[in-house]
């Protein structure tokens, strides 16, 4: 294990799925986990724990609702991970590995453990469109005055792409209970980008789900909670049915 006061170099390249191509960091060593990337602000610390403790790939999507980025997660993930994963997204990645494991289907599913850190596939806030820079900033964050690197975020009309979902069919809700791994979601109490009922519509109909409500946290939760979400992620891994915060869900780290 690394020394936890280190920062963690991670090796760089680019992969090729299809016709997507996809930049890759890699760093430490053994269980493997695939994390799907569509904004890296605020994750490192995230990052640099979980290469601490396990063999961490994270693929870097420029669009993650590209057609056929499902099926290049699964290609990129099977060459890198081998046949057992834990796969994670954030926000965009987290809607990006929901859609992976329900609309490229797998038998047995690769994904040992699913964990969904901000999704908004499922029921997103019916009036995230024409949001001025103010309007996206109260959005994705409980307190922007905490955020003195809040300029690192890309401005303006670029915001749009970069979270709004890809769909929010009722189909895909549906589908929430074809899931058969364990899954964690993680939402800030204060994410103003889903619709105040979806925490509890993935724990009634994901068969083995597990939601953790962060206090005091927007929709970037891993940004503005890195500690808080960074436990429940690890602890999630290592214990999964024995988490903590249970089906039932909770609110962690008030």
């Amino acid at each position: 294990m690394a020394d936890a006061n280190s920062r963690i170099t991670f090796d760089e390249y680019i992969l090729e799925a299809g016709n997507i191509s996809v930049d890759c960091r890699e760093a430490g060593s053994g269980l493997p986990i695939i994390f799907l990337e569509t904004i890296c602000w605020g994750h490192r610390y995230l990052y640099e724990a979980l290469a601490r403790q396990y063999h961490l790939f994270i693929l870097s999507f420029e669009d993650a609702k590209e057609d056929g980025a499902e099926a290049a997660v699964r290609e990129l993930a099977k060459s890198l991970a081998g046949d057992t994963y834990t796969l994670i997204g954030s926000s965009q990645g987290a809607n990006l590995a929901l859609r992976t494991v329900l609309r490229t289907p797998m038998e047995p599913e690769p994904a040992e453990t699913l964990i969904l850190i901000g999704p908004n596939a499922i029921r997103p806030d019916p009036d995230l469109r024409d949001l001025d820079w103010v309007g996206w900033s109260r959005r994705l964050l409980a307190h922007i005055e905490r955020q003195s690197n809040l300029r690192d975020l890309p401005g303006g009309w670029e915001l749009e792409g970069l979270f709004l979902p890809k769909d929010s069919d009722a189909e895909l809700e549906t589908w929430l209970r074809e899931i058969s791994c364990p899954t964690l979601v993680a939402f800030g109490t204060r994410d103003r980008m889903i619709s105040p009922d979806t925490p509890s519509t993935y724990r009634a109909a994901i068969p083995n789900c597990h939601v953790s409500l962060v206090y005091d946290a927007g929709h970037l939760v891993a940004a503005e909670r890195p500690e808080a979400v960074t436990s429940a992620v690890i602890d999630f891994v290592e214990n999964r049915e024995t988490f903590v915060v249970t089906r039932h869900g909770g609110v962690i780290n008030p």
